[in-house]
């Protein structure tokens, strides 16, 4: 603490009852962001399950804590850090439970808080420094509950991604190195930190006396700590599953007008949860040696765009850039001004954190529970299940992993959230998925099926099983019907149970959607 404590304080000269009291004022910007956070971040501590990106990294978590390998025994398009993250929880605490990774979400908002002030406190004085923390920590909290409290791959991603923008404006060659390792983390936690390479090596180059070693030291780290992914899985299905085989789903264009909507509305709900920095942006003249927080800033735009889907939390990678904007502007404020500032920040945390204490009722999750105890039912932690759909909730809590691998099908259909769906969306697909999918699904049948079709879960309703017939007659001939709950249709495989009638099945039916 007191190592980190002194690196906050302003740099040089003082006498000694000076530095003391700096490092006191340090000390205490340490308590307040803790504090802070932990307020902030309550909802989660006592909530599980904010998003299902969260259950879907936590079947990776689980197939890797039982010893597989991703991009083979469980497959995402997501990069591989957080996956790991989670296994490593879950193996210390015995337990698949998402609140300790709520925790760590938490520590890294901590983390991320401090750099910023380190930055600021250096460049622009104390003052800057506290308002610039608060700033980021309000911002991460402003955002619907499922964005703001999960432990999901943009939250897990902020920590390095702020390390390397910091880092990247030092005159060190070291530290320029090391953001370009922070890139790769960062990188490897959601992929489109990779944009990141380019701010980096700019701000390498222009804070680092115009010499292009500097930018050629981002760029080598950031590869060299990208590549070094193939010590923990296979390179090349890294690559496929993560960037060649997202094609579609982080470039394609053609459904802008479909989207047109969400994303006004993903800016406007951007817009009022972060007014106030906007405003200090606003109020701020151009100044030179800001030229790469401005690039950070508009990579980070291009984040928000990239695929066209414009999720809340895809904001996260722009909001660093936009506080290191914002928080010089406050000491030049009046004090009347510095109050109407902290009210609008404390109303806007007010807000967001009453939002967060009732999650369901800004996004509400279809209940797995009685499905997922159909499963284990009728399944041992040996065998592998297929989910028809997007609902990774049902491996999770049933503790049991998917079959061929797959945490949902969009890949096989080609299905996206926030776009149009439809059966033509097939062309989408992930290139191979399909023939992989049917492949592993007639030689190694799961021995429990769940067709979410039927309910029109997340849309599957524009995808049955017939989509694919070699998947339609896969279970025609090979499984039998044990019942339907909450709309959810659930197959078990022949062998060796013998076949049932449907009407026979001890599960109550529900045809209502969930």
């Amino acid at each position: 603490m007191p190592r980190l404590a002194a690196t906050l304080d302003a740099p040089d000269g003082g006498s000694a009852p000076a530095r003391r009291r700096r490092l006191t004022d340090a000390r205490w910007l340490i308590v307040i962001f803790v504090v802070a956070v932990a307020i902030v971040r309550l909802p989660s501590f006592v909530h599980q399950l904010y998003d299902p990106d969260e259950a879907a990294i936590a079947v990776q978590g689980i197939g890797l804590e039982r010893g597989g390998v991703l991009y083979a025994d469980v497959i995402d398009r997501k990069p591989p850090l957080a996956p790991t993250l989670y296994a490593t929880a879950f193996r210390l605490t015995g337990t698949h439970d998402l609140r300790p990774l709520h925790v760590l979400a938490a520590l890294e908002l901590v983390g991320a808080a401090l750099l910023i002030a380190w930055e600021l406190r250096e460049r622009a004085g104390p003052e800057a420094g506290l308002w610039g923390g608060l700033l980021l920590i309000g911002g991460a909290l402003a955002l619907v509950p499922q964005d703001a409290q999960a432990a999901n791959f943009s939250q897990l991603a902020l920590l390095p991604g702020v390390a390397a923008i910091v880092l990247a404006r030092r005159d060190s060659a070291r530290a320029v190195a090391g953001a370009g390792v922070c890139v790769a983390i960062a990188t490897l936690t959601r992929q489109t930190w990779a944009i990141g390479v380019l701010p980096a090596a700019f701000a390498a180059w222009w804070h680092g006396g115009r010499r292009w070693t500097r930018p050629a030291l981002v760029v080598v780290a950031t590869l060299a700590g990208v590549a070094s992914v193939g010590l923990m899985v296979p390179f090349g299905a890294f690559i496929h599953w993560t960037f060649t085989g997202n094609g579609s789903l982080l470039f394609d264009i053609s459904q802008f007008g479909h989207v047109f909507a969400s994303a006004w509305a993903s800016i406007g709900l951007f817009v009022a949860g972060h007014a106030l920095a906007l405003a200090l942006v606003g109020l701020r003249r151009w100044h030179r040696d800001e030229a790469d927080l401005w690039l950070w800033g508009l990579c980070g735009l291009l984040s928000v765009m990239a695929g066209a889907r414009f999720f809340g939390h895809y904001w996260l990678q722009f909001l660093p850039a936009l506080v290191l904007l914002a928080a010089p502007a406050v000491p030049g404020l009046t004090r009347r001004w510095k109050s109407a500032a902290g009210g609008l920040l404390g109303i806007t945390a007010v807000v967001y954190f009453v939002l967060a204490c009732f999650p369901d009722q800004i996004h509400r999750l279809p209940d797995a529970t009685r499905i997922a105890a159909v499963v284990r039912a009728h399944s041992t932690s040996h065998d592998r299940v297929g989910v028809w759909g997007s609902y990774p909730e049902v491996y999770w809590l049933a503790d049991r992993l998917p079959a061929a691998g797959l945490i949902h099908t969009d890949f096989v259909v080609g299905k996206s959230a926030g776009r149009l769906e439809s059966p033509a969306t097939l062309r989408d697909a992930t290139p191979g998925a399909i023939d992989s999918y049917l492949d592993v699904m007639t030689n190694e049948p799961p021995k429990v099926f769940v067709d979410t079709s039927t309910a029109d879960l997340r849309g599957y309703g524009h995808y049955p099983i017939t989509v694919l017939p070699g998947l339609a007659r896969l279970i025609r001939t090979e499984y039998h019907h044990i019942g339907v709950v909450n709309g959810v249709t659930i197959y078990e495989r022949n062998a060796p149970a013998p076949r049932r009638n449907p009407d026979d099945s001890p599960y109550t039916v529900d045809t209502g959607t969930p």
